[in-house]
């Protein structure tokens, strides 16, 4: 597989894993964490939507990864779909870059009890109806949300808090070597600031 069709992996594992977590705590997912990936590697979306009863039945006998039928039969539905959507779109990321938040509709301060507060964005609902709308099963607005917290958001607001509220913390430690883009902004920005 190569770069392009690695992120494009990426993007179909990170929402699956939020719906095989739908339901259950972090602490199950975390224990599980290594195992789904690579079972889930092994489900390329071209192959993906060719698997038979024969290999939902071997994945239920797995006890390293989450044994619920529906999430791994949602997970073979979401590959057939998530090709037709590529088709369309010409990419998930084109896609799902689509309901990105526009900045006036994000929180004007965001921390913890801000993030704890949301569960669910006018975005995600959105986001959420139009996966359903397209066959796409365990994609709720808070699982969506969530899936959008972690990569769609990260390169935005999340992130950004993060990096302000680290950078404030720290004292102005050397940045990692790879932070750009708007991290490293708020990450400037930060340090101007008094604590």
């Amino acid at each position: 597989m190569g770069a392009a069709g690695h992120r494009r992996f990426r993007l179909f594992e990170k929402i699956c894993l939020e719906g095989f977590q739908s339901g259950l705590s972090w602490l199950t997912i975390l224990r599980k964490r290594e195992k789904l990936p690579q079972r889930l590697r092994r489900l390329r979306l071209s192959s993906g939507a060719r698997f038979k009863e024969k290999d939902v039945a071997r994945l239920l006998a797995d006890a390293g990864i989450v044994r619920h039928r529906g999430k791994i039969e949602s997970t073979i539905n979401n590959a057939a779909r998530a090709i037709e959507l590529e088709r369309e779109a010409g990419s998930l990321a084109a896609y799902f870059w689509r309901f990105e938040p526009h900045a006036k509709s994000r929180p004007k301060v965001l921390d913890l009890a801000t993030l704890r507060a949301m569960a669910t964005t006018p975005e995600s609902v959105a986001l959420s109806k139009d996966l359903k709308k397209r066959g796409w099963s365990f994609v709720g607005p808070t699982t969506v949300y969530a899936f959008m917290q972690a990569w769609v958001w990260s390169t935005t607001t999340s992130m950004a808090a993060i990096a302000a509220s680290w950078w404030r913390r720290s004292g102005g430690l050397q940045p990692p070597r790879r932070m750009t883009g708007l991290a490293a902004q708020t990450k400037r920005a930060a340090l101007r600031r008094p604590s």
